[in-house]
C-alpha cells in the first residue's frame, strides 16, 4: 500500500513539474513573438501602432487584415494600441512588438540618442517603408487675428501634450522664427479631447497638431461655432535644410470645407514610416513588404491618407538604415 500511495505521489509531481515547464515553455514562445500553437507553421507578430482614433491604429489595422487573409501560413497580427512614436520605438527596443509606426524625426533622433533619447542611442531601429506624409498644422480661432506664426506673440497657444511630437516639431519651428514659449506667447495644456471646448471657450487662440490629413481632430475643431482657419507655416527653410526628416508639405483645406482661407496652406511635414529592428527575422519583413506592395490598391481605399501611397514613396524616408529584409525586396524589385 505504501508503494502505491509513493507511486502515485511521484506520478503527480512529474505530472505537475510538465505542466509547469510546458506553460513556462509556451511563455517564452509569446514573448519572443511566436504563436505556441504551432511555430513551425504559423507565424505571429505585434505591430505598435497609436492611439485607437488615429491613422496609426487604422494603418496597423489594414496591415493586419492584408497579412491574415493573404498568408499561406495562417500568420497572425496583433495591433498594439499605443501613445504613439516614442512609446512604438520604445516597445520595439525592449521586444515587446516585431513592428512599429513612428515619425522619422523621433526615429531619427531615437537612432542618434538624441531628443527624448539623449545618450541612449538605439541603435537595432532599421527602416522598413514609408506611409503617409504627416504636417504639422496651426489652427486659429478667427477672432484671434492670427495670420501668420508672428501674430502669435501675446495669444494663447497650445503645442499639445508635454514630450508629445507635435510639442518637439512646434518649438523647433517656432524656434526658427525666433519665438519662445512663455516668452512670447503663453503656453496652454490641454488633452486633445478638450481643445474644442477649450477653443470655444477662448482659453486658446491657436493649437498646433501634427497629423496626417484628413483628421478627425481637425474635423471636430473645424465646427466651432465661432469659425476657424488653418495658419501657413512659412520662413523656415534653414530649418528644413538643417534636419533630414523635415520637408515642405501643403494641407489641402478642402477636407475642412468649414474652414476659411486658401485651399492650400504651406506647412512642414514628416513621414509616417514602418520600423522593424535587427532581431526580427530578415524573411519576415521581406514577406510583409511582399504583401504590401502588391496590395496597395486595398491599402489606398482604407483612408484617404493612404491615397499617395505608391512603391516609388514607400521607399522614401529612410533616415537610419534599411532592414536587410527589406532591403533585399526592394533590390530584387528594382526600388534600390
Amino acid at each position: 500500500m505504501l508503494s502505491y500511495i509513493k507511486n502515485s505521489i511521484q506520478l503527480i509531481f512529474s505530472w505537475n513539474v510538465c505542466k509547469i515547464f510546458t506553460s513556462f515553455s509556451l511563455l517564452l514562445l509569446i514573448q519572443s513573438g511566436c504563436n505556441p500553437e504551432s511555430v513551425e507553421l504559423k507565424k505571429y507578430f505585434r505591430i505598435g501602432s497609436g492611439e485607437t482614433q488615429g491613422v496609426y491604429y487604422l494603418a496597423a489595422q489594414a496591415i493586419a487584415q492584408l497579412v491574415e487573409k493573404t498568408s499561406k501560413d495562417r500568420a497572425q497580427v496583433d495591433i498594439k494600441a499605443s501613445t504613439g512614436s516614442v512609446e512604438n520605438i520604445n516597445g520595439l527596443s525592449k521586444r515587446r512588438v516585431q513592428f512599429a509606426f513612428a515619425q522619422s524625426d523621433r526615429v531619427y533622433q531615437a537612432y542618434h540618442g538624441e531628443g527624448y533619447w539623449r545618450h541612449r542611442p538605439q541603435n537595432k531601429l532599421r527602416f522598413v517603408c514609408s506611409f503617409h506624409n504627416e504636417a504639422l498644422t496651426l489652427i486659429a480661432r478667427d477672432d484671434s487675428r492670427i495670420d501668420s506664426l508672428g501674430d502669435l506673440i501675446n495669444k494663447k497657444v497650445s503645442l499639445g501634450d508635454k514630450n508629445s511630437s507635435t510639442q518637439v516639431n512646434a518649438v523647433e519651428v517656432l524656434e526658427a522664427v525666433n519665438l519662445q514659449a512663455d516668452v512670447d506667447f503663453d503656453r496652454v495644456y490641454f488633452s486633445s479631447n478638450d481643445l474644442f471646448k477649450e477653443l470655444q471657450n477662448g482659453n486658446v487662440d491657436a493649437l498646433f497638431y501634427m497629423a496626417g490629413h484628413p483628421n478627425e481632430l481637425c474635423a471636430e475643431i473645424s465646427k466651432l461655432p465661432q469659425g476657424v482657419h488653418m495658419v501657413p507655416i512659412s520662413g523656415i527653410n534653414e530649418l528644413i535644410e538643417e534636419k533630414p526628416y523635415y520637408f515642405p508639405v501643403e494641407i489641402s483645406a478642402s477636407y475642412y470645407p468649414r474652414m476659411k482661407g486658401p485651399k492650400k496652406i504651406p506647412s512642414v511635414g514628416v513621414r509616417c514610416v514602418l520600423l522593424s529592428s535587427t532581431e526580427v527575422e530578415d524573411e519576415l519583413v521581406y514577406e510583409l513588404l511582399e504583401t504590401l506592395f502588391k496590395n496597395i490598391p486595398g491599402l489606398q481605399r482604407k483612408h484617404p491618407a493612404f491615397q499617395n501611397l505608391e512603391p516609388e514613396n514607400m521607399v522614401k524616408g529612410a533616415v537610419i538604415p534599411v532592414h536587410p529584409g527589406a532591403e533585399q525586396y526592394y533590390k530584387n524589385q528594382g526600388y534600390l
